[in-house]
């Protein structure tokens, strides 16, 4: 299940996994296995395997949801730790509004934060300019949300820490998510801040039909750089077969910053394929390419999410 339902439907994304766990807490997770070759110039970094995972624990009591989510990780230099990607309650005061309190996921942008829910195994330009901005691990946030589902569109409004802990300072978020017609889902997100980019805009959508889909996520900061955008389209074959091709780009501010000081490039191509080999395993090869504007870096990998 994807996490950033927090603004899509609070009571999905929380109380429909619990009907049946009445008396005890329900545990999930993964293991995000990863292989990368890579044309770097060293050799010790042409062929590097990495593993993460998370494991998730969810109970819900009456009206009232607990999740908290374990990052656990071991990155190719050797690196392990482990981090809370979410601690948090969910309060459904009505059967219409949710009062969220604690970290959660960003719910501005359209891509998810964990391996099963992405779309591909790179993360997107705009996911990694929110990420950027997000001084908690991963694009995190903390502070209290509440979200009214109004019928034809889900309203979250947000009270936060400084997503980059400014002193003395605090951030608001506001999103928007609507999905007029079956298969359409639509996006607005803003949220403030007081340094770095300083407020962002974000609107995004997707749309599938027949096995098709096709997105996009475009970003608008205030300050720093121009625009972020992802464009991506996908395609199911059936027989658990699945690709997708996305394109990424960033445009320099009038004032002179450059997206290679945030980005290391200016915008990049993706090719990827998947393989469900099981209910609980997917198998994926992805190959990416990012271009500054003088170089370009290549990298193919491989990808085993199992899930529990």
């Amino acid at each position: 299940m994807n996490k950033k339902l927090i603004a899509l439907s609070v009571a999905a994304a929380f109380a429909a996994p619990m009907a049946a766990q009445a008396d005890s807490a329900s545990v999930s997770g993964f293991a995000d296995i990863t292989l990368g070759i890579t044309d770097d110039a060293n050799p010790a970094n042409e062929m590097l395997f990495g593993a993460n995972g998370e494991v998730d624990f969810i109970k819900t009591v009456g009206a009232v949801t607990t999740r908290v989510d374990v990052d656990l990780f071991l990155d190719p230099a050797g690196s392990a730790g482990a981090n809370i990607e979410q601690a948090l309650f969910a309060w459904g005061l009505t059967d219409t509004v949710t009062f969220i309190g604690g970290v959660f996921n960003n719910p501005i942008g359209q891509e998810a934060e964990d391996a099963p829910d992405k779309n591909f195994t790179s993360s997107s330009m705009v996911y990694r300019a929110l990420d950027n901005q997000t001084v908690l691990d991963g694009n995190n946030i903390a502070g209290v949300a509440v979200a009214a589902n109004l019928g034809v569109a889900t309203v979250t409004v947000a009270a936060l820490n400084d997503i980059q802990h400014a002193p003395e300072e605090n951030s608001v978020a506001f999103v928007v998510n609507s999905s007029p017609i079956a298969g359409l889902d639509l996006e607005l997100g803003y949220v403030t801040q007081a340094t770095g980019v300083e407020n962002v805009l974000d609107i995004n959508a997707s749309y599938a039909i027949q096995g098709a889909t096709i997105g996009f996520d475009y970003l608008v900061p205030d300050e720093l750089l121009d625009s972020v955008f992802d464009v991506w389209a996908g395609y199911d074959f059936g027989n658990n077969f699945g690709a997708k091709v996305r394109y990424s780009a960033c445009s320099d501010a009038a004032s002179g910053a450059t997206c290679n000081a945030v980005f290391t490039e200016e915008s990049s191509t993706t090719l990827y394929g998947s393989y469900q080999a099981a209910e609980n395993l997917l198998v994926a090869v992805e190959w990416r390419s990012g271009d500054n504007g003088t170089d370009k870096s290549d990298t193919l990998g491989a990808e085993f999410i199992a899930t529990f």
